[in-house]
């Protein structure tokens, strides 16, 4: 008995029809390769079975990539047969890792996607209450609660009340001092002087290097500004630091609040408070 290439007895054909037909099978089969083109589509929902906008679909070996619509859909046409990873991800939710073999012409695959619940490190929060302060410093305190500049109070002045005032003030970033020529004294410096005081050339009290001096308020009262010429910048080593009880430095315009906003404290403010 003559059988096929297959091992199936060819008792009703002769045996050159039965490798003919043996062969269309073959090529039937090798007409039929895994690369052969696929649609792969879908949508995606939420555990409400609401459509999920904004997923992205990835097929990582073939780096196609699509993103669901506005109820959930997607497509990714061109897609070679065989086994695929599909990859679907969004912020917030778990993604999904699966093989699917991509076999018809059209392949839907519809998914639910679950909320990703993150256990988050406990958050301990103090709420601590303003600090009692005499009458004159409410200003400073309403400024402080502001956020804008830098602030010293009693408490921390009371435990630094051994250095110089200038070894306080050098926490502040981006403050300089400058000695005067005569030695006579220490000021401080902040920022670049506007155009305003740089079209004339200026006259400064003898010994007093050119700078951008910054604004000196005590007790809420201007005692230097940029604008007067003829007054030398306060010296920094006149205040004793156990005198003060607060401190506001606002080192540029952008900090320094309106009512200290006056001619000459775009070089910056010092406000001291006294005991």
């Amino acid at each position: 008995m003559t059988k096929t290439a297959t091992g199936v007895p060819c008792q009703t054909v002769r045996m050159f029809g039965c490798v003919l037909r043996w062969m269309s099978v073959a090529s039937l089969v090798a007409a039929t390769p895994a690369s052969a083109q696929h649609v792969l589509q879908g949508r995606v929902t939420d555990t409400t079975n609401a459509g999920l906008p904004g997923v992205e679909v990835v097929l990582p070996a073939l780096k196609q990539t699509a993103t669901t619509d506005a109820e959930g859909y997607y497509r990714i046409v061109d897609v070679p047969g065989g086994p695929r990873r599909i990859v679907m991800r969004k912020i917030g939710f778990q993604p999904l890792n699966s093989f699917h073999t991509l076999i018809a012409d059209t392949v839907t695959l519809d998914v639910r996607m679950a909320p990703l619940e993150v256990q988050l490190p406990t958050i301990e929060v103090t709420v601590r209450g303003l600090t009692p302060v005499p009458g004159k410093l409410r200003a400073w305190a309403e400024r402080r609660e502001r956020g804008r500049g830098t602030f010293f109070d009693d408490a921390f002045l009371r435990q630094n009340e051994h250095l110089g005032l200038k070894d306080v003030l050098r926490r502040v970033n981006g403050l300089r001092f400058v000695r005067f020529a005569d030695r006579a004294g220490v000021a401080a410096s902040a920022g670049a002087r506007s155009t305003a005081f740089t079209l004339a050339p200026r006259t400064r009290p003898k010994g007093v290097p050119n700078a951008c001096y910054m604004t000196v308020y005590v007790d809420g009262a201007m005692v230097y500004t940029e604008g007067n010429d003829r007054i030398r910048p306060p010296n920094l080593e006149d205040y004793n630091v156990y005198n003060l009880a607060a401190i506001e430095v606002f080192r540029s315009a952008a900090e320094i609040p309106p009512e200290m906003n006056a001619m000459g404290s775009d070089c910056g403010v010092i406000s001291l408070w006294t005991r």
